[in-house]
């Protein structure tokens, strides 16, 4: 919210701005403040065309008010992904124009400068995001499901804002890693395994856990076919190796007000011979 101060009557109020910048008690390292994130955040949801389906937008607006210390709340790479992925579509913060991004990244790099303190907010929000990745897996062995979950769903977020920042190598090895993490999450089945040894992930508790996951995988899979297409190289993911059903309709998924109501499921699978016209 913007404080305003009541003036004298026929006087203009004045607005305090100051509480856009802050921050919370533990708040996440170089994390735009909750003002500014949530701006980001429902610009994300607006203008990105296809990678906001892997989130759900209600729910993860009810989990980024919580406190930054509460177990649910979100996991900041995510966060700092998001906010990398709606920079250019909004004018609150700085975007290079191309010709001066790779002679601003390249005199950081030459004088040994952090990029998270780039001028331009993508890529020091990207930056950020690749931090938390190290620093996290760095003090757990395996951590847990929803943190793999949320790391690779934000490692695809980056593979998106590197390929259009015209990084079209980083773009390529950051989206392997979602793969990798979406097999040892075995998502790409119908079925929980049923063994000894439980899977990192459980059954959904909702709809919108269900659909998140489906149009994880298959998204990372048109990541992967994408890369695999335009370079001729074997892709890394198969088709073949995908055995749950395609994601919901948009209309089904972007029930703005309703954090885990019934999302009618699709029943049709990759290898369905009407999946391309129905």
């Amino acid at each position: 919210m913007v404080s305003i101060e009541a003036g004298a009557p026929g006087q203009f109020q004045s607005f305090d701005f100051s509480n856009l910048l802050m921050l919370p008690a533990k708040w996440p390292k170089n994390l735009p403040s909750p003002a500014i994130l949530e701006h980001m955040i429902e610009t994300f949801f607006q203008f990105e065309p296809q990678v906001h389906r892997i989130i759900h937008r209600p729910t993860l607006l009810t989990r980024v008010r919580l406190p930054p210390t509460h177990a649910d709340f979100p996991f900041p790479g995510l966060l700092h992904a998001i906010c990398a992925a709606a920079a250019p579509h909004t004018a609150w913060i700085t975007t290079l124009k191309p010709e001066e991004l790779e002679a601003t990244t390249t005199r950081h790099i030459d004088l040994g400068l952090d990029l998270e303190q780039c001028e331009d907010f993508a890529v020091a929000q990207s930056e950020a995001a690749e931090r938390t990745f190290r620093h996290a897996t760095a003090v757990c062995m395996m951590c847990s499901g929803s943190f793999v979950f949320d790391m690779a769903r934000a490692q695809m977020i980056l593979g998106i804002v590197y390929f259009n920042k015209g990084m079209a190598l980083r773009s390529w090895m950051i989206t392997s890693s979602p793969i990798r993490l979406i097999k040892a999450l075995e998502i790409l089945n119908r079925n929980v395994r049923k063994s000894d040894k439980p899977a990192m992930l459980g059954e959904p508790q909702t709809d919108a856990e269900r659909e998140e996951r489906l149009a994880t995988v298959w998204l990372a899979y048109l990541q992967e076919a994408s890369f695999a297409a335009n370079s001729n190289w074997a892709p890394s993911f198969e088709l073949d190796e995908i055995h749950v059903e395609l994601p919901t309709s948009t209309d089904e998924f972007l029930q703005k007000h309703d954090t885990s109501g019934f999302m009618k499921g699709n029943p049709q699978t990759g290898s369905d011979p009407d999946v391309l016209v129905k």
